[in-house]
């Protein structure tokens, strides 16, 4: 197994490990990350799909750049939620 850069568009990150579309292209975990946020929140993905529709998911997310698909976070809300704290 090779460590190559990763094929998502616009991403610059390199030494990926993980492979997706059946090993044709590299990820990295950042993107991973991200393609799983989608995953969870994409109105597209439903819980019974075949196999060429998830690949083709799969594939546009890949011709996005970085950053498409997060969410955006409460810092303060979070940390809250961590710590039971708040700054005052």
């Amino acid at each position: 197994m090779g460590v190559m850069e990763c094929d998502r568009y616009e991403c610059e990150n390199i030494m990926c490990s993980k492979m997706v579309l059946s090993g044709s292209m590299y990820i990295c975990d950042t993107c991973y990350l991200e393609l799983v946020n989608y995953r969870k929140t994409g109105e597209a993905w439903r819980d019974t799909m075949q196999s060429i529709e998830i690949k083709n998911l799969i594939a546009q997310f890949m011709d996005t750049p970085p950053g498409t698909y997060l969410e955006e976070v409460n810092t303060d809300e979070e940390f809250e939620k961590l710590t039971g704290n708040r700054d005052e």
